[in-house]
């Protein structure tokens, strides 16, 4: 997504108040610096706020018409936008606080439509304050680990928080992620390593949660607020008060932006994200004291990603917020989730009776190289995902005949896992992108293919309705990805050789040896490394081959290739990992890949017996 910064300057510091006519630099990308003045004076815009804040006295045409005239002065001020034809991002940089008024978010084009909630344009605008250097850009995890605070104080009298409806929504978007319950062949779930909810939160509960975070050393990467929001009155000075938002506190009293900024810092890391369902949780409506919104105050504290409503937000809208946004979490680029909810929010406009749309605000301040960063961060996202599909799987495994509600699941999880990874490599392959990351993306398709077709298989052997067919085709598209892998890298002996056993195994041939000799080339000058473990079991697994291709006696090579691994990987911190994985793999040999079920057809024998003497090797 192509960025377009914009930043509107004026002299003084940041507190001020609108006042008509006042005249603000316009600094655009490559563009002349600008003139802009606003046409509204701070009462006349409260004239029109009031008429955004659902009040019974106001009809829903004098809230629109509202909405038409403050969206129009935002236009103005933001005048003619250099937007491309692809997806676009306008990063609205503003010191001077009474700026922050105005709905940008709300801007429509010549068309009268608002810009930024069309779905087949997608443009985004995000808000930013310019703050001090970082030195170190923020850490961002490929798997999330989400918090969900929530509160309905007894002495707050309005409706409880929608609790439910966000905790269903969170919990659908880390579904990727969520493990087997161990032990309980029911489709238990297991989300304690993803997520965290602190239901009718206190203060102490809060301070106490992100301090185990600490200790732990399992920081949380995003942090849902859910509260109402309340005023902070200041009792000395009326015009200091500000917005805070509600806890379960015995007696009424509200929490600061100091207080969130505090906890969260406490544990160790600040978060990647922060959503605040609290309405008004990003108002700014406070301009004549130097005063930061709440979404404001934790952004300049240095999270890059905070996300708010400028205005009260309706039940229904806040779900639907949530449930759009956080559905984006496998390495999607946050701008086209925050676009995805607005437009979602603004078809939703009628039935929510609301402009949530419009009331959404972000501020965003993404590290340099983003877009680059973030097809890593992508890639790792869909191999946790990928993971936890093969958990579900094992699970299947171990459980048996009664595990039909597991096998759905597990196929489930890697059907999504397959279809996920296939488009991606798609783009890869369409833009010309990363060839490294092409090669791993396509081995990770074929991992998932050879997942299923194991699934597949396991569940076959209780259920006869499950077809062969399905097994072989899955197998099929696991050798191929692998082969589109490996011809970006013949360096790469890993994917070399699961596209080889594949070949191997469905056709009991090799068409090519030089591909046999390549990948064991690859694999030797890699194993030259005193502390390299892995391609000694690539070594061992090509001479396994090599068994009845190439008529070589590669049994003893096998061996002592295996023995090397297994020497080399007790001082990994992986050893149970590469073991096991290792094991798994020859096990497929000796009770899977066997002529009796078809595998081999060209071959005089399969590889059973030699698998079945190396795994005793590993397990000795």
């Amino acid at each position: 997504m192509r960025s377009e910064m914009m930043e509107f300057l004026r002299f003084g510091d940041s507190s001020g108040i609108l006042r008509k006519g006042d005249p603000y630099l316009v600094v655009s990308g490559t563009t002349p610096v600008r003139e802009c003045r606003t046409n509204y004076g701070q009462e006349q815009y409260f004239d029109e706020y009031h008429k955004l804040r659902y009040s019974t006295s106001i009809t829903e045409r004098q809230r629109n018409e509202a909405i038409q005239r403050l969206a129009g002065e935002a236009k103005q001020m933001l005048g003619k936008l250099q937007l491309g034809p692809g997806p676009t991002q306008v990063d609205l940089v503003i010191s001077a606080s009474e700026l922050w008024l105005l709905p940008f978010e709300a801007v429509i084009d010549d068309a009268e439509t608002p810009l930024f909630a069309q779905s087949d344009k997608k443009f985004v605008l995000t808000r930013r304050i310019r703050g001090e250097f970082k030195e170190t850009p923020p850490n961002w995890s490929p798997v999330p680990r989400i918090v969900f605070i929530s509160a309905s104080p007894t002495w707050l009298k309005a409706l409880p928080v929608p609790h439910a409806q966000h905790e269903d929504a969170i919990r659908e978007s880390l579904k990727p992620w969520i493990e087997p319950l161990l032990g309980y062949d029911s489709g238990g779930a297991d989300d304690r390593k993803v997520l965290h909810i602190l239901k009718q939160a206190t203060p102490d509960d809060v301070r106490a949660l992100f301090a185990q975070a600490k200790t732990d050393k399992k920081p949380f990467t995003h942090v849902h607020v859910l509260a109402h929001g309340i005023n902070i009155k200041n009792e000395t000075n009326q015009l200091r008060s500000q917005m805070g938002f509600a806890l379960a506190t015995p007696k009424k009293k509200a929490i600061d932006a100091d207080f969130l900024v505090e906890v969260l810092k406490s544990q160790g890391t600040l978060p990647q994200v922060v959503t605040l369902a609290i309405c008004d949780g990003a108002s700014q409506a406070n301009t004549v004291v130097p005063y930061q919104s709440l979404a404001q105050r934790l952004h300049l504290a240095g999270i890059p990603i905070v996300v708010g409503s400028q205005l009260p937000l309706t039940f229904d809208g806040s779900v639907l917020l949530i449930k759009e946004f956080y559905k984006h979490l496998e390495g999607a680029d946050v701008r086209q989730a925050l676009h995805g909810t607005r437009v979602a929010l603004y078809k939703e406009k009628d039935r929510l009776q609301s402009h949530d749309w419009m009331s959404l605000v972000s501020y965003v301040q993404l590290p340099e190289g983003y877009a680059e960063h973030l097809e890593e961060v992508e890639l790792k996202a869909h191999l946790a995902s990928l993971e936890v599909a093969k958990k579900w799987a094992d699970q299947v495994a171990k459980c048996g005949a009664t595990a039909q509600t597991d096998f759905l699941i597990a196929k489930e999880k890697l059907l999504n896992s397959i279809a996920k990874l296939v488009s991606l490599l798609k783009a890869r392959q369409q833009e010309k992108r990363n060839d490294s990351l092409y090669q791993e993306n396509a081995g990770l398709v074929g991992s998932a293919y050879k997942r299923l077709a194991e699934l597949l298989e396991v569940r076959q052997r209780r259920d006869p309705s499950v077809q062969t067919s399905e097994i072989s085709n899955a197998l099929d598209e696991a050798r191929e990805a692998y082969k589109k892998g490996y011809d970006k890298n013949l360096s790469d002996h890993w994917t070399g050789v699961q596209w080889l056993s594949l070949e191997i195994i469905q056709k009991g041939v090799m068409a090519e040896a030089g591909y046999w000799h390549a990948a064991m080339q690859a694999a030797r000058l890699d194993a030259e490394r005193p502390d390299e473990y892995w391609a000694w079991g690539s070594v061992a697994e090509l001479w396994l081959l090599a068994i009845c291709t190439t008529k070589q006696d590669g049994f003893e090579q096998a061996r002592q290739a295996l023995a090397t691994f297994k020497q080399r990987a007790a001082n990994s911190k992986e050893e149970a990992f590469a073991i096991d994985s290792t094991r798994r793999q020859l096990n497929r040999y000796a009770t899977w890949w066997t002529k009796a079920k078809g595998f081999f057809p060209q071959a005089e024998s399969d590889l059973s017996v030699p698998a079945q003497q190396l795994m005793k090797d590993l397990d000795n």
